[in-house]
């Protein structure tokens, strides 16, 4: 008995975890090509184009 209940809240948490990813995924926006932010998730820390030379990269 007891191996079906860790059996049935493992299994629950891997469907839990690959259903947040598949989430994340339909969720993150698109990006151009010439977008020099594509692999960005949400926010620029630690972006290179935001800290070289210190000048801000201007994003439409």
């Amino acid at each position: 008995m007891t191996q079906w209940i860790i059996t049935i809240v493992i299994l629950a948490l891997a469907f839990g975890f690959a259903i947040y990813k598949l989430v994340r995924i339909i969720r993150r926006p698109k990006k151009g090509p010439s977008d020099p932010c594509g692999g960005c998730v949400s926010d620029c820390a630690g972006c290179q184009f935001m800290t070289k030379d210190k000048i801000p990269y201007k994003l439409k």
